[in-house]
């Protein structure tokens, strides 16, 4: 036996317990590999991925559709001023100097007969003034539009002599309203113009607009409604004075609503987002399923492998490190395969397809969406990479102070017996403040992320408010696109971060999935299948003898055991003496075969 400073691999029980996230050696290869294991799960991980994908499409459409659910409500809460202008235009063309010069004065039965023209010139109670400008009137004017421009200047009572009561299309007109309707004609404000009803009612026709036909009394009553309001007029104001309106009218600018289309684009919304959140509960059912089945099938991997594994594997791995690759590492795989993938797909699909469907409704209203969303995300990415050596030095105090602990509860009787109890104290409350101070300065900066979050999404929508506000205003826009634009704020941040937490995931993945294959593809005990010679256990006696041994452990630089000869017969009793680290145990794993030997042989009654 070679007794020197090579010992025996010291082999440490750890528990499996919780494991630190780390990055995979090649992440290429790892996920890879992955993916070729997760092979005879190909068809379902595809079908899961496109439903995730339609899912994001669906719930990409549907703000589109809210846009236009949002505006044909709003639209039927106001009045339709595109008929109330058309109303007001057509009215007031209605009453236009052409149609005046032409039925104004077979309106007024201005007579100028010899008889009348005495009457007024013997009245004593005309001044002669008024008499003098009537004879030059009728002298001097040579067509009707100057000749009743000249005689509204005239005295009430020579136009009551000269416009006496009449009928017209049988309505009675007085001479008063005659008179007036004159006056009111020559006002230079053709939009205060005040004539009389009886008259408005001969001059104006009947008028239609989308087929409802409005009759002069309504035009007139309308008109003067309209004539109550003034620019100050607030909107509370003109919805009581279009509730006087005639029914005609009413009918034509009153807000309604188009119960059919609302009802019809409901449904429409209500099938995108049915139809999305069933695709993403199908696509969810399946990574469970699948994420399910391939963990199992790692843990039977590995449950078989650990069989084949010799103990040099064991000597080498200590055995919290293997729990955790039958337990932690395989969790983690199941994991992320039942979340990181779908999500991801699916973000990315909502990122993108919310970008374009952005530029497709509004280029201005986009570009403020991103700009805002993307200002919020640089300052949270530098927060987040000051928190990051919080984290690293939080996992590293946190080794140290485990560490620690299971050497002090392992050996405690040796602390006891040699008065460590106070150091170790002392050095645990130091590992234990490290611990502390990492994971509060971690905890803190990581509890902004929601926060920041918040402040992401709501920066946007005030961004998207104030714009829309002012495009709204000035007619580029509808108010549906905003409603439709505050959805797709939350379309475009939300995948951001999904995006970053799937792709740590997949690290973590990859990672967990090397330290998996890793052991399952260790090198198994050597076959025993040519093995042709056994013992008879019947006839076993127990002879054993080594002959010219040599072992080394794979670690060490010299042979534990070198040229090693010795003989036991059956019966006899062999004690081993020597001391630590020549070889004592190695012997008997020699013996019992759990490891083979470099050169020479072991043999059992000669065999």
């Amino acid at each position: 036996m070679n007794n020197n400073e090579n010992r025996t691999p010291k082999r440490k029980h750890m528990g499996p317990g919780p494991r630190v996230a780390e990055k995979p050696k090649n992440f290429k290869v790892a996920i890879t590999r992955l993916f070729k294991e997760l092979n005879p799960f190909k068809t379902l991980i595809t079908i899961a991925l496109i439903l995730a994908m339609l899912g994001s499409i669906l719930s990409i459409l549907a703000p589109n559709k809210l846009k236009d659910l949002t505006n044909e409500i709003s639209s039927g809460l106001v009045i339709n001023t595109k008929n109330m202008e058309k109303i007001t235009t057509d009215i007031t063309s209605n009453i236009n100097t052409e149609k005046l010069s032409t039925r104004i004065p077979e309106i007024l039965s201005l007579n100028f007969s010899q008889k009348n023209i005495n009457k007024i010139i013997l009245n004593p109670d005309i001044k002669q003034e008024e008499k003098n400008k009537l004879l030059k009137i009728l002298k001097n004017t040579n067509n009707n539009i100057g000749m009743l421009k000249d005689l509204s200047n005239l005295d009430d009572n020579i136009l009551t002599i000269l416009m006496p009561d009449s009928i017209y299309n049988n309505k009675k007109i007085t001479s008063n309203d005659k008179i007036l309707a004159l006056k009111q004609l020559q006002e230079e404000d053709k939009s205060n113009i005040n004539i009389p009803t009886s008259i408005m009612e001969v001059i104006l026709d009947e008028i239609e607009i989308d087929k409802v036909k409005i009759s002069s009394i309504e035009q007139i009553k309308y008109l003067n409604i309209m004539k109550t309001l003034n620019k100050d007029s607030d909107s509370n104001e003109l919805y009581k004075k279009l509730d006087q309106a005639p029914a005609s009218i009413k009918k034509l600018i009153e807000p309604t609503m188009n119960l059919d289309k609302i009802k019809s684009i409901s449904l429409l919304l209500a099938t995108l987002y049915i139809s999305s959140a069933l695709f993403t509960y199908i696509q969810a059912l399946l990574m469970t399923n699948v994420s399910n089945k391939f963990a199992k099938q790692l843990r039977g991997g590995i449950s078989n492998k650990i069989n084949k594994l010799p103990l040099k594997y064991f000597d080498k791995n200590t055995t919290g490190d293997i729990l955790s690759r039958v337990t932690n590492d395989v969790d983690t795989i199941a994991q992320s395969m039942n979340q990181s993938l779908a999500t991801l797909v699916s973000s990315v699909t909502l990122f993108v397809g919310s970008i374009i469907m952005m530029f497709y409704t509004n280029w201005i209203m986009a570009l403020t969406a991103i700009f805002s969303s993307l200002f919020g995300f640089i300052f949270m990415a530098l927060v987040l990479s000051k928190s990051q050596k919080y984290f690293v030095q939080r996992q590293k105090e946190l080794g140290n102070l485990n560490g620690h602990i299971e050497e002090i509860y392992s050996g405690l009787n040796v602390v006891k017996v040699y008065n460590g109890k106070k150091e170790s104290d002392k050095t645990f409350d130091l590992y234990n403040k490290n611990v502390y101070e990492a994971n509060r300065k971690s905890q803190f900066l990581s509890s902004l992320m929601m926060p920041m979050m918040g402040f992401i999404g709501n920066l946007g929508y005030v961004a998207v408010c104030i714009v829309g506000a002012i495009l709204t205003m000035n007619n580029y826009i509808s108010f549906g696109v905003i409603v439709a634009f505050i959805t797709y704020v939350r379309l475009f941040t939300t995948p951001l971060s999904q995006m970053g937490q799937a792709m740590t995931s997949l690290q973590s993945t990859a990672a967990a999935s090397e330290r998996v294959f890793e052991f399952i593809d260790e090198e198994e005990m050597s076959s025993e299948e040519n093995i042709k010679i056994t013992l008879d256990k019947n006839k076993v006696r127990g002879d054993i003898s080594f002959e010219n041994v040599v072992f080394k452990y794979d670690n060490n630089d010299l042979p534990t055991i070198h040229n090693f000869t010795a003989k036991a017969k059956s019966g006899q009793k062999v004690a081993i003496v020597g001391p630590t680290g020549a070889g004592k145990t190695t012997m008997v794993n020699l013996l019992m075969k759990f490891y083979d030997i470099d050169s020479g042989d072991i043999k059992i009654d000669g065999i």
